[in-house]
């Protein structure tokens, strides 16, 4: 007789809750705001999770690769190490890609400041998120991730629930506090776990390298599919007048939640 996993529909459901928090929170927006506004915080958040690939160089697969071999020996201890130190070895990796990605977005117009800093925020937070929950997926741990994520996305939306709810807040201010929340939510994550060191240089020459190099490959599927949407959205802003770009960006968002 088949049997339920019960942790594993708990695991699917909090996963899948994502694509309608996704939904909510730009509906939401869409909502408070003018299409002209709602064009420009769907391209931000489009061109974070293209940098979240640009920002990681495939630190998420490598590390799923490696991690998944050591945990074969058992050794706990030696996978949270190898974590830590893949933690700092990235930022040493995103810090310039971070300035280089500003220095496009604004200086070439395509957002203005404080939708450049929330595309920037998005993608650092989604890789390093990503990061963050390899263990939970090498272990298995399917459950625990789901509520992270979940977690993560409820506290994205807070401020749109807030303005929506209680009291209307500002535009700048909604993006100001957004791009800090996804900020906040991988460093202290980080910093509970432990995940906090001092940089090895060696590790990062050797290790780290290495895992980048392995999994760059596996994620050029996902950051080809990324890029696609996000080179499109763009050349659609630059054809089409503010208004008809954001009523575009809402079918093109409910058509992407579908999927």
């Amino acid at each position: 007789m088949f049997k339920i996993n019960r942790d594993l529909l708990i695991s699917y459901f909090l996963i899948g809750l994502a694509a309608p928090i996704s939904l909510v929170k730009v509906l939401l927006f869409l909502d408070l705001f003018s299409l002209i506004e709602f064009g420009n915080y769907s391209l931000s958040l489009l061109y974070g999770g293209f940098f979240s690939y640009i920002l990681a160089l495939g630190n998420h697969e490598g590390l799923i690769k490696k991690l998944t071999l050591i945990s074969a020996s058992e050794d706990k201890e030696l996978i949270k190490n190898f974590l830590s130190q893949s933690s700092i070895s990235y930022l040493l990796t995103a810090i310039p890609l971070v300035l280089i990605s500003v220095s496009f977005l604004y200086g070439f117009g395509f957002l203005d400041f404080y939708y450049s800093v929330l595309a920037i925020s998005t993608g650092l937070s989604i890789s390093a998120c990503n990061l963050i929950s390899v263990k939970w997926k090498v272990y298995g741990n399917f459950k625990v991730f789901g509520l992270f994520n979940f977690t993560r996305l409820l506290l994205l939306t807070t401020p749109l629930i807030y303005s929506y709810l209680i009291k209307p807040i500002e535009i700048v201010e909604i993006l100001i506090i957004e791009s800090f929340i996804a900020i906040f939510i991988p460093v202290l994550t980080s910093i509970y776990l432990g995940l906090i060191r001092n940089l090895n240089l060696e590790f990062f020459r050797k290790e780290y390298i290495n895992v980048l190099k392995v999994g760059l490959p596996l994620s050029l599927g996902a950051l080809t599919k990324q890029m696609i949407f996000t080179i499109e959205r763009t050349v659609a802003k630059l054809n089409l007048n503010p208004d008809d770009f954001g009523l575009y960006s809402a079918y093109m968002i409910i058509f992407q939640v579908l999927i």
